[in-house]
């Protein structure tokens, strides 16, 4: 069979329809990141498409060819199909790798696109597949009649080709939304074969998608003749208004828009403002009015985040914007400023940080600017002028102590604001931790807490500056040197020193594993480098403990990777999972699914420690009841209730002689039912630690408490729901969707608080209910949208309990206290929360809250 046969003006050199089509579908299988793997169906759509264009155009060129690829492939594998469209018809040279915008395991297989061994084996295993018998096929005809919905596809192309080459608007609109809804391949597939069939199938699909339509398929739809389905169906106001700005119905649209801006979130305005942007020039000058509007109205970093997040495209704050929005609660913009960064690459925070500073009284405290870390050089400029005046104050306030056996307040609160610097990590700042843990353990005087207060901020990865004013205090003092050096030692370089002679000693690799912080790129190669090459599980185990990302991709062997992870106990526990939850997305996909399993298990194992304190409800319920019955042989006399027992013995009038054990009556030790609605806050400001005490402290809950008592959501632009009320608490599946969730995106927590409310309606029997939220409440949207939500769950009877850590947004916080006459409590650490969670529990067993 001549496979080459060519068009008389096919302008493609070395290529016909039919062996360009089977290339395509061939090279196409293998790619690794396509959704939908090409049938028989799309190898022989190609030819058929190209031929169609041809008997129209008279002329092929690669343009043609490259058009056919593209729109007989799936839209969500179209760019893929383009690039190796343009691969097989302008190979690349073999010298001159050519840079894909995807992984590198992702890329196509460099193979030589002149060379096709056997082009109809792609094909001919998919005849296989279908089982047809070819021996009781007398006449092509009859193969013919099974696969008759081919028949028919030409008629499809021909008619794409036509609507999308006509000089009438509304013909090549439907031409633009075949296109949208999958292609004419796609349409032949559920059974297209004219304008009507084809009709009939868009308009079922529009019909489908309506709430989720995009801003072209509107206005091709509108064009090309599905105006009055659309107007009579849309409902969501983005859509409408694209709808009617189709239409050209300008009375109808103003009055739309007026209630838009007037009762509408932000989202919305920007999705808005996203579905009319295709209609600028129909809309004149109504569109750069509705936009002003819109931005002019918008007064805070969070209201404007929501606008950035239903418009999905970058929009240029007002000056007057960020330099409120700074004056009003800095932490609140600085975190929207950050989720922004992070969605549209515009960092706003050195120019909110600037109109803070303007705005301050008086020169900020180092503990203030910690509060509000931005990587600018103000920040620098005032964190240097802040330092020298924090060391100043620790000393008074030390010169002024009482304390003799315990360590003063005022050394705690400097250890924890050492802690903090560094945990910006920001470089002065961290320069700044260092100096400060010297000032901090300079004024000691009590030779017990020297060391103590050593392992706290060594603890946290602050190496003090001054390593011969430590060692002299220590002196005074009558501390051993050594066991300062020790603790103090160059840890990079005793562990280059220990990899690089082969040292397999376990503990010292632990101690270096919780000293070092992180490594230069160039020295973590060497050493992984150097521990593959001596097997040298321990030197491995560690640098993967400091640095699960850089390790493992140093590392070229996963099976030694995997040998390594956790060995002996370096860098395992509540280390493997900080670093699961900061380096998961620098894995190749089969380390990463390993590593989860080890994750999984080290967080099983966390949870088992916590599950062994406190108390639980997993075998009766949150509340005791203050009930009594009969006396069983089973009980205990000591929950014997007198008064009832003398009552029942009273109104029978026996005396004492007569009483026998039906008399008794004893407490009922079963317990009541109450409802823990549980909302976690994982936002962008979470780091990998954070993250991992939050999966022990939900998967810890879950098992303590009974399935049926508790609802739990995490939430941060999205809400992601962990259990139900009327779910059934599968830990293993839990632990599978917590290890994969991530911190991102901002606070946005109306879904989050909609989702409580509504599970509170379902537990009606409940004698007591709690919502437990962890934040910092920092949240983009105003109090006025949470209202309503707060308001329905606070008529339910429920009790609010809030938990803030890092530096809460205090408005936010009194707004919810205030509305929900709920408490708070100040998380110094995420660290505590597990220990949080158990003492609520145990409070409501002993009605505390009530």
């Amino acid at each position: 069979m001549n496979f080459a046969l060519k068009f008389e003006n096919d302008q493609v050199e070395n290529w016909s329809p039919l062996t360009f089509g089977l290339r395509f579908t061939q090279l196409l299988r293998k790619h690794k990141a396509v959704s939908h793997k090409p049938s028989l169906r799309a190898s022989i759509a190609i030819p058929k498409f190209l031929s169609a264009r041809y008997f129209r155009c008279h002329i092929l060129t690669a343009h043609d060819y490259i058009a056919a690829a593209v729109l007989n492939t799936v839209p969500e594998d179209q760019i893929i199909a383009k690039e190796i469209a343009q691969q097989i018809l302008f190979p690349r040279a073999k010298n001159k790798p050519a840079k894909t915008q995807h992984k590198k395991e992702e890329s196509i297989e460099e193979e030589s696109v002149e060379e096709i061994s056997d082009p109809l084996a792609d094909i001919m295993q998919d005849l296989e597949d279908l089982n047809i018998d070819f021996d009781t096929l007398n006449e092509l005809s009859e193969l013919d009649s099974m696969l008759s919905s081919e028949r028919s596809q030409e008629d499809v192309f021909e008619l794409f080709e036509r609507l999308y080459s006509s000089a009438i608007s509304a013909e090549r609109s439907l031409a633009e939304l075949m296109n949208e809804c999958g292609g004419p391949a796609e349409l032949q597939a559920w059974g297209a074969h004219d304008r009507n069939t084809v009709e009939n199938y868009l308009g079922e699909i529009l019909s489908s998608e309506i709430g989720n339509l995009t801003p072209s398929k509107i206005t091709h739809a509108m064009d090309a003749g599905f105006s009055e389905m659309l107007k009579r169906d849309v409902s969501e106001p983005w859509e409408l208004a694209a709808v009617l700005a189709c239409e050209g119905n300008s009375a109808d649209l103003s009055a739309h828009l007026s209630d838009i801006l007037d009762n509408t979130s932000k989202r919305t305005q920007g999705k808005t403002l996203q579905f009319l942007a295709l209609q600028q020039e129909k809309l004149g000058e109504s569109y750069p009015q509705f936009f002003q509007q819109v931005l002019s109205q918008t007064q805070q970093m969070s209201a404007y985040s929501e606008l950035l997040s239903g418009y999905q495209s970058w929009i240029e704050p007002p000056d007057k914007l960020l330099e409120q929005a700074a004056k009003e609660n800095i932490q609140q913009a600085l975190t929207a400023a950050k989720w922004i960064h992070q969605q549209f690459n515009h960092d706003l925070s050195p120019v909110l940080f600037h109109y803070w500073a303007d705005n301050l009284d008086s020169p900020p405290t180092l503990r203030m600017l910690v509060d509000t870390p931005v990587h600018c050089k103000r920040w620098n400029q005032l964190a240097k002028k802040a330092y020298p005046e924090t060391v100043k104050q620790l000393h008074q306030s030390l010169a002024n102590s009482t304390l003799n056996s315990a360590i003063d307040p005022a050394m705690n609160e400097a250890v924890k604001l050492a802690q903090d610097c560094i945990n910006t990590q920001l470089p002065i700042a961290k320069k700044i931790s260092g100096n400060y843990a010297t000032e901090i353990l300079c004024q000691v005087t009590n030779k017990a807490h020297f060391l103590p207060l050593l392992d706290e901020l060594l603890a946290h990865k602050i190496i003090p500056s001054d390593i011969k004013k430590i060692i002299d205090t220590a002196c005074q003092l009558g501390v051993n040197p050594n066991d300062i050096y020790d603790r103090l030692g160059d840890a990079i370089k005793q562990l280059r020193e220990m990899v690089l002679s082969n040292s397999t000693e376990v503990a010292r690799y632990k101690l270096l594993a919780d000293k070092i912080n992180d490594l230069d790129g160039k020295l973590m190669q060497q050493l992984v480098k150097q521990a593959l090459s001596d097997h040298n599980l321990a030197a491995m185990g560690c640098c993967l403990a400091i640095h699960l990302g850089d390790a493992s991709r140093f590392c070229k062997n996963n099976d030694f990777t995997i040998k390594s992870l956790g060995y002996k106990g370096i860098g395992g526990g509540m280390n493997l999972l900080k670093q699961w939850f900061l380096h998961r997305q620098d894995l190749n996909n089969k380390l990463r699914s390993q590593i989860k399993a080890y994750a999984k298990a080290a967080l099983e194992e966390l949870v088992f420690n916590w599950l062994s304190k406190g108390s639980g409800s997993s075998d009766g319920g949150l509340i005791p009841q203050n009930q009594v019955r009969p006396y069983l042989a089973r009980d205990d006399l000591d929950l014997l209730d007198i008064e009832s027992t003398l009552d029942c013995i009273i109104s029978q009038g026996k005396d004492l002689a007569h009483i026998n054990p039906e008399d008794l009556y004893v407490y009922d030790t079963n317990k009541g039912r109450a409802a823990l609605a549980v909302l976690i806050d994982i936002s962008g400001s979470m780091d990998g630690e954070d993250l991992a005490i939050c999966a022990i402290a939900v998967v810890m809950l879950l098992g303590k408490v009974r399935s049926e008592e508790i609802a739990l959501a995490m939430f941060e632009s999205d809400t992601h729901i962990i259990k139900n009320f009327s779910d059934l608490s599968d830990l293993d599946q839990v632990m599978d969707q917590l290890l994969d969730l991530e911190a991102r995106g901002g606070t946005c927590s109306k879904a989050a608080f909609k989702w409580a409310n509504k599970e509170f309606e379902r537990i009606t029997e409940a004698e007591f209910k709690l919502l437990f939220v962890l934040s910092d409440f920092c949240f983009f949207e105003e109090p006025r949208e949470l209202q309503p939500h707060i308001d329905a769950i606070s008529e339910k009877g429920v009790t609010f309990l809030a938990a803030s850590h890092s530096s809460p947004c205090k408005s936010m916080l009194n707004f919810l206290l205030n509305n929900s006459k709920g408490q708070n409590i100040k998380l110094t650490t995420m660290n505590k929360l597990p220990a949080i969670l158990i003492e609520t529990l145990e409070q409501i067993g002993e009605n505390a809250f009530s």
